[in-house]
């Protein structure tokens, strides 16, 4: 239970932040219509939560393809 536990918080404690407290802290990062980004407390953090869940995706595939070879 504690491994579980360990692990759940290690590899998912950010992706909540980002989902549900950040926007109330800090606000999030938002793009205008040059591409600059801002911070911003009005969105939800969704393009920042899938900018960080794409990152952990390619990062677990890079890493099952060097186990492999």
């Amino acid at each position: 239970m504690k491994t579980f536990t360990f692990s759940f918080l290690n590899n998912f404690l950010m992706l909540l932040y980002i989902a549900f407290i950040k926007r109330s802290i800090q606000g999030c990062l938002d793009t205008d219509a040059n591409g600059v980004y801002s911070m911003n407390s009005n969105n939800l953090c969704a393009n920042e939560l899938a900018i960080q869940i794409r990152t952990i995706l390619i990062v677990n595939f890079v890493k099952n393809l060097w186990e492999l070879g």
